[in-house]
């Protein structure tokens, strides 16, 4: 492969003909997985520098590769700048399915202290009043839906998330929340909680209405269905194959980043996953060209 590439390739067959040494040549499995981490770790960081302080949710599920084994995906749902993301932060072998299982492996992957995740179940006892909650603020047909009382009650559910001032004056806020809203004919073309989010937040009404805008935030971060964590298991089959069944779960997780988060991957400088690389006990440096 390396040989098919440099014939295609002037720059690379330059690098290693040229400017590698012999022992440089870089086909061992070893330095390969360990670039191959470099480039994971490098993602992985600008993923949560990306989460930033932002409240999260976690989005997990679990299939088995080629090889029969189980693997649980890990996707993190987060707002930025009034925009809804999804990333896929790893995947990790697990050989019990179980909740309890689940909890121990994910504190491993994420590497988070202060994360706190209820696996047990999808929604608890509050799921109607959450939905019916949130279901109010779909700004469609000027705010039609909205009810400022069960609004109001998800301050109360969310108490963590409100402080004793912002209980007492969550109604005020509310009524003059809705008032500017359909006054205004900016906020017309939302038409759904994801558009509300995003104008309130280009129109910078996320700090003139910032209760309002924590209980989007929170109503994104419900745990519901979405198709990232299937598309990880999509993008495991390319990479695990009959042909390549026997990869350890290390290299897998980290090509899998590197895959599925491939723009921001694009995006990274080089020069700092190659001085990550060097950190690893490399005796020379890598060539500037690869």
């Amino acid at each position: 492969m390396f040989d098919w590439y440099k014939a295609r390739k002037e720059e690379v067959r330059i690098a290693f003909d040229e400017l590698c040494p012999g022992n440089a040549q870089m086909p061992s499995s070893t330095i390969q997985k360990q670039l191959a981490k470099s480039c994971g770790d490098a993602v992985r960081r600008a993923i949560k520098q990306e989460m930033g302080d932002n409240l999260f949710s976690v989005l997990v599920d679990e299939s088995r590769d080629i090889s029969v084994k189980e693997q649980m995906a890990l996707v993190v749902r987060y707002m930025n700048k009034g925009e809804v993301i999804e990333r896929f932060l790893g995947i990790k072998h697990v050989k019990e399915t179980t909740s309890q299982a689940l909890k121990k492996a994910l504190v491993e992957v994420l590497a988070i202290d202060s994360i706190t995740t209820e696996l047990d179940h999808r929604f608890n006892h509050m799921a109607s009043e959450l939905l019916c909650g949130f279901a109010c603020l779909d700004p469609r047909d000027s705010f039609s839906k909205f009810d400022l009382d069960k609004v109001a009650k998800l301050i109360n559910i969310y108490d963590a998330d409100f402080s004793n001032d912002d209980r007492k004056r969550r109604k005020i806020e509310l009524e003059l929340f809705i008032n500017h809203m359909r006054r205004h004919d900016d906020f017309r073309v939302c038409h759904d909680l994801a558009s509300l989010a995003k104008k309130m937040f280009e129109l910078e009404k996320n700090i003139m209405f910032p209760m309002v805008y924590r209980l989007i935030e929170l109503g994104f971060l419900l745990p519901v269905a979405t198709t990232s964590v299937e598309r990880a298991f999509s993008a495991m089959k390319i990479i695990k194959t009959n042909l390549r069944n026997k990869m350890s779960n290390g290299w897998l997780d980290d090509l899998m980043v590197c895959y599925i988060e491939r723009e921001i991957f694009k995006g990274i400088d080089l020069a700092e996953i190659k001085k990550e690389f060097q950190h690893k006990g490399r005796r020379m440096p890598l060539p500037h060209s690869i």
